[in-house]
């Protein structure tokens, strides 16, 4: 390995570490900061906007470091364009994989606040236990009313949610939801990518492949917030009417217009 792939990797793995542990130290003070703010959304989330913002810094350094350093000492010691382009590569693949990690931290952060504050809020409402043998429910997360079988004398009670529950849906859905659908969420980043780095016209079956990721996404994030949000019953209307806008984006891909823009059918 020569010198200069050498000091690539080692700061590639500086910028790793790094952002690694900028997301952990703002995990562990959000969490925090939520208890101790009685779960208030609102100053945790202006928190994470400086975080998002110190995290997007260092993504952008790998390729600005490479263009701006890092190519020159390659050239410098006569290594070929192709050696060249996969160490660029790496830092690309670097800055997309903490690209996807900062995502992942807000999210999962928020999401486990939501799922906190419904549990506290759950031990100040009586009605989480049944009527007629007083054992614990279990209560699923949610802001509407249901009916719970008591697992202990099986008993059919129903559970009233109070506006702390309600306000920890209406904070967290979508982080739950995104949570839900994780690895959806990766495969339709993966096609996504996938599309960037080949050349215009992109392939159809490029594009199939988005879709489908996209599809995929869309069913599981919107079926999870289903279960939150009963407006939303109608998983395949809302779907469509998410694709709607990359449907017609389409119009200007030639390879789509020619195999008669093949659209999905659910």
């Amino acid at each position: 390995m020569s010198a200069a792939a050498q000091r690539w990797d080692a700061f590639l793995k500086q910028i790793g570490e790094r952002h690694a542990a900028i997301c952990q130290e703002a995990v562990d003070g959000s969490l925090a900061a939520l208890a101790e703010c009685g779960h208030d959304f609102i100053p945790i989330s202006h928190a994470w906007m400086a975080v998002t913002d110190r995290l997007k810094e260092l993504e952008r350094r790998i390729i600005d470091t490479w263009n701006e350093k890092v190519e020159d000492v390659f050239e410098a010691e006569g290594v070929d364009r192709a050696t060249q382009m996969r160490e660029r590569r790496k830092g690309e693949d670097l800055a997309f994989e903490l690209e996807n990690k900062r995502e992942e931290a807000e999210l999962r952060t928020f999401a486990a606040g939501a799922r906190e504050l419904h549990q506290r809020a759950l031990t100040t409402q009586p009605e989480r236990n049944c009527v007629h043998c007083g054992a614990p429910l279990a209560v699923p997360v949610t802001y509407r009313a249901v009916n719970i079988n008591c697992s202990h004398c099986r008993s059919v009670c129903t559970f009233e949610p109070g506006t702390l529950a309600r306000t920890a849906i209406a904070s967290g859905s979508h982080a739950m939801a995104w949570e839900a659908a994780h690895p959806e969420w990766l495969a339709m980043r993966n096609a996504e990518r996938a599309i960037r780095d080949v050349r215009s016209p992109t392939p159809i079956g490029h594009l199939k492949a988005y879709e489908r990721a996209q599809i995929a996404y869309w069913f599981k994030y919107i079926g999870t917030r289903a279960h939150f949000e009963p407006e939303l019953h109608d998983v395949a209307h809302e779907v469509r009417s998410r694709m709607q806008f990359w449907w017609t984006s389409m119009e200007s891909e030639e390879e789509w217009r020619k195999a008669g823009r093949p659209r999905e059918v659910f």
